[in-house]
């Protein structure tokens, strides 16, 4: 396409090549197309919200390193992707929109924008009253950064339950999943990288939280074999070199971590345009979308 339409879509029916999701909500904020067959990279990390930080001033300085990390991948046409909430992740969107011509995508567990709006803000307002020094400007703008958030839908009776089952779709589509500070839900998402395999597990050292330990359970602990690559530094600029370095040693490699981020992507492409479609099982990858006025073999 060469431009999308700005608005919001209802995909009857979306799949992230695993599971289906019913009435998600596609919203797109800039008309600039998504390209395919690039690399992707989710930020994972803590929202917070519920408790203050254990260290404070080395939180300040992961939110700093963080931004940097964001910046750095958006300028080697990396796309980005979060879980569009706040805290660390967001830290990292707000990097990625200062690169002109950044790709971010995000992926939120709820329906629609406004109720992702009213979730999101109920964290930030709970972090501020806990510690206001906290909270930056940035926090207060939750849907600045993105060119498009899917709103998934999600409609799990526990609140906790939509968030663990939106970690996937972030980990099918991310080839480097980058790691800061982070809390159980952060341990969950790398257990998920380590799992798919295929994966550049990139860890911030010294942010603090469960990201202290990742490099360790990984290295020395976990025993499966499955062209995952561990990457752990100090310096995010290092970092982001080290990690895009070895995607695009994986990118060639193993083509279908991002071939499930086209396929999100098409069936969106496809919903902008208003042709409906249907599903098929006849690619050796999976799942493949086509629209319905078009003859499949």
């Amino acid at each position: 396409m060469d431009n999308y339409q700005t608005g919001t879509f209802v995909i009857p029916q979306l799949s992230d090549g695993g599971v289906f999701y019913r009435d998600s909500q596609l919203r797109i904020y800039k008309p600039t197309p998504i390209p395919k067959d690039k690399i992707v990279a989710g930020f994972f990390g803590s929202a917070y919200g519920d408790y203050e930080p254990k260290d404070i001033g080395q939180y300040k300085d992961t939110v700093e390193k963080t931004i940097i990390i964001g910046q750095e991948t958006a300028k080697r046409g990396i796309i980005g992707i979060t879980g569009a909430s706040p805290g660390i992740p967001h830290q990292a969107a707000h990097g990625v929109s200062m690169v002109e011509g950044r790709i971010l995508v995000g992926i939120s567990p709820v329906g629609s924008e406004s109720f992702h709006v009213i979730e999101y803000m109920k964290v930030v307002t709970s972090l501020q009253g806990i510690n206001e020094s906290l909270v930056n400007e940035w926090d207060m703008k939750p849907l600045d950064p993105y060119n498009v958030i899917f709103y998934l839908n999600i409609t799990h009776r526990s609140p906790n339950r939509r968030f663990v089952q939106r970690d996937l779709p972030n980990l099918y589509t991310s080839r480097i999943a980058f790691f800061s500070d982070g809390d159980a839900g952060t341990n969950h998402e790398a257990a998920i990288a380590r799992e798919l395999g295929g994966r550049v597990i990139a860890i911030l050292k010294g942010s603090g939280g469960i990201s202290e330990y990742l490099e360790a359970i990984n290295k020395d602990y976990i025993r499966k074999e499955n062209d995952t690559v561990v990457i752990a530094d100090t310096n995010p600029d290092e970092l982001v070199k080290r990690a895009y370095e070895a995607a695009q040693e994986l990118h060639e490699k193993r083509k279908s971590i991002d071939d499930t981020f086209d396929f999100m992507i098409e069936q969106a492409e496809l919903t902008i345009m208003g042709k409906p479609f249907q599903f098929h099982n006849h690619s050796e990858r999976g799942l493949s979308v086509t629209p319905l006025d078009q003859k499949v073999n």
